[in-house]
């Protein structure tokens, strides 16, 4: 199984376009048509429902994603492991980020980053807590730079920066006149 076409598609069902998803891969949407038919036709059956609105996964299509994700996870590995071999670092790194994060953050940690580090492709995916921890569980990132994750996550979580929670509240609220408002009151609160 080819992981270009692996990624093709994961690629069409992430954007629910295949133009969209050949524009980040750099083939033209008839060229993704060519290789999603041709996966298809070599896993036997349709992986991809098509309509006036894009694209999603078929049913079929749907319980085949983990595999397919698998395949193209493998494929990068071993490039990675060439590389190593030969001691260059390569590959690809793959981060989860709130928006925020990504916008004042992430363009200087990742300019100096690509600076040291120039064959390692880095793709940034940016979305909500809920978002990024069901990537870090899919295996879909490398890493993600949010909020302390839930119980549901079963991964390290290393505080990197503490923010100060601030309330705001209008002039006339009548915690206004206070220094410091606990947390436990704003359980409830509107």
């Amino acid at each position: 199984m080819d992981s270009i076409k692996c990624q093709a598609l994961l690629l069409a069902i992430q954007y629910g376009s295949l133009t969209a998803a050949g524009k980040e891969l750099g083939y033209t949407q008839s060229g993704m048509t060519r290789m999603i038919r041709s996966l298809e036709k070599e896993i036997g059956f349709p992986l991809l429902v098509r309509n006036k609105q894009g694209v999603r996964p078929s049913a079929n299509g749907q319980q085949m994603v983990p595999v397919f994700q698998e395949v193209v996870r493998a494929s990068q590995k071993a490039a990675d492991l060439g590389a190593a071999i030969q001691g260059v670092l390569a590959g690809v790194l793959n981060i989860g980020s709130y928006y925020s994060v990504a916008a004042a953050w992430l363009p200087k940690i990742l300019r100096r980053f690509q600076a040291q580090y120039p064959k390692v492709e880095v793709h940034l995916l940016e979305g909500t807590n809920q978002e990024l921890a069901q990537w870090l569980n899919e295996k879909a990132v490398d890493c993600c730079l949010a909020a302390k994750p839930g119980a549901d996550v079963a991964y390290d979580w290393i505080p990197l920066k503490d923010d100060e929670l601030v309330v705001w509240l209008p002039p006339d609220h009548p915690w206004t006149a206070e220094k410091e408002i606990p947390v436990e009151w704003l359980n409830g609160a509107p």
